[in-house]
């Protein structure tokens, strides 16, 4: 039962079952449950982005902690390691705020593919997230085929050239011209790049003795010039 005491004005109200034991009259502290981080999970939207290689992803990455109960747990310390080469985060660990949320900006690695990345807590629970990292805009162009090369008259010439970003990932969907000096006959003038960045043209049997250049151009890139050699 309760115990009243008045302090002047004040009803101060004691319940003594809650503060002391039956029998010792100690608090059992033994009965206390101390909330612990215990379960963790990616908050949505946070798993499987897709960004450029090399950039910030556009939304930070959100993981949610709750305690044996259940419930939202602050204070908690996240850990964040990336795997491999798949970036950078901007902290080594963060902590949970009131609703249990812990973020960090992950800056993927500057490779295209998939790139992943772990939150941990101390007790060795984990969740694995992964992204995707895409090639960025096209900036160069880059001959992928033997260069300078030697050929008869009567044979043709493969030439292989390969848009790429700033980080050297491969970018389809590039228009490539190409342009023979001195005249002489190619497959096609232009070339669209592939899933690989490649884009191909022959110059065909029948190119005159001497030396032919190629040059390849697209867009703002600086342009790059095969060199073929025809003998008789």
């Amino acid at each position: 039962m309760g115990v009243s005491i008045r302090a002047g004005s004040a009803l101060v109200g004691v319940v003594s079952m809650f503060f002391l034991g039956a029998c010792d009259n100690k608090f059992d502290f033994a009965n206390v449950i101390v909330p612990v981080a215990s379960t963790l999970t990616v908050v949505a939207g946070s798993n499987n982005q897709v960004g450029i290689a090399g950039q910030a992803l556009p939304v930070p990455i959100t993981v949610h902690v709750l305690d044996q109960n259940g419930n939202p747990i602050p204070g908690a310390v996240v850990s964040w390691t990336i795997i491999g080469a798949s970036g950078s985060v901007s902290s080594p660990t963060s902590t949970t705020n009131a609703s249990g949320d812990a973020s960090v900006i992950w800056t993927l690695g500057t490779l295209a593919g998939t790139d992943s990345l772990t939150a941990s807590l101390a007790n060795g629970v984990s969740v694995l997230i992964t992204a995707v990292a895409t090639a960025g805009q096209f900036t160069n162009l880059v001959i992928n085929s033997p260069n300078p090369q030697t050929i008869s008259t009567s044979s043709p010439a493969p030439l292989v050239v390969k848009a790429v970003d700033a980080n050297g990932n491969p970018v389809a969907g590039v228009t490539v011209g190409f342009t023979p000096s001195p005249a002489a006959s190619l497959s096609a003038t232009s070339a669209t790049t592939d899933v690989n960045g490649l884009a191909t043209v022959t110059l065909l049997a029948g190119a005159p003795i001497g030396v032919v250049d190629v040059t390849a151009t697209a867009g703002v890139a600086v342009p790059v010039v095969f060199h073929i050699t025809v003998g008789p």
